[in-house]
């Protein structure tokens, strides 16, 4: 059993967040328009070889700006998915900083999803969830990083079965109301958590009441 707590069983206590000032330094990183000037000189280093070099010049001056370590491994990643190790790297060391800001951390956790790390991807999600209990996206980031681990890394029952109960949760707990209508993605994932389960020849998943079951569901 994954025993995932819903929000009302887990810790409120402090996440981290350095206070108000801490809030207010960390915003200031996302600020757009800042990005221009490193990111010109990485691409440039990207079409003629030497990336890695100049990324350690250009961190050495933007060491304390999440947004440089984001915003440079989506460069180096969009430029070609052989980089994807070397884009992880950039982007996972906004982990390594004093700052547990769960937004940021989402961020990270998207982008290793994006660069088909899925385990660490997991395990930062899996932190998020640990900061930020009393939010929804937690456990439904939970469920999609696992669900997408079972559609490309070869299915894994116990992590199908850890995103029907993630999924589940985000349905069967009250949310603050500026979560309202949350239910509808994880309502969504639910049915498709369905269909992955019936090719894997697996029954009787569905976790909800009937009523918020529909056999012909379907996007579109």
């Amino acid at each position: 059993e994954a025993g995932f707590a819903p929000p009302e069983r887990c810790s409120r206590g402090s996440h981290g967040f350095g206070g108000a000032d801490g809030v207010v330094k960390d915003c200031e990183t996302y600020v757009a328009g800042k990005e221009q000037d490193y990111l010109e000189v990485l691409e440039g280093a990207l079409r003629s070889g030497g990336v890695e070099d100049v990324y350690v010049r250009l961190r050495k001056e933007h060491a304390s700006s999440p947004s440089f370590f984001l915003y440079s491994a989506s460069l180096v990643l969009n430029h070609s998915s052989e980089n994807a190790v070397l884009a992880s790297r950039i982007c996972s060391n906004c982990l390594e900083m004093d700052v547990q800001d769960v937004q940021m951390m989402r961020s990270v956790g998207y982008f290793l999803l994006k660069a088909d790390r899925m385990e660490f991807a997991l395990a930062v999600f899996d932190r998020v969830r640990a900061l930020a209990p009393a939010e929804p996206q937690s456990f439904l980031d939970g469920a999609l990083a696992r669900t997408l681990r079972c559609l490309r890394g070869g299915f894994q029952e116990v992590a199908f079965r850890e995103a029907i109960e993630l999924a589940t949760t985000v349905m069967n707990n009250h949310w603050a109301d500026r979560f309202a209508e949350i239910e509808w993605p994880a309502l969504v994932l639910l049915h498709m958590l369905m269909d992955i389960g019936a090719q894997q020849g697996l029954k009787d998943l569905w976790p909800l009441e009937d009523k918020f079951r529909t056999p012909d569901f379907a996007l579109g």
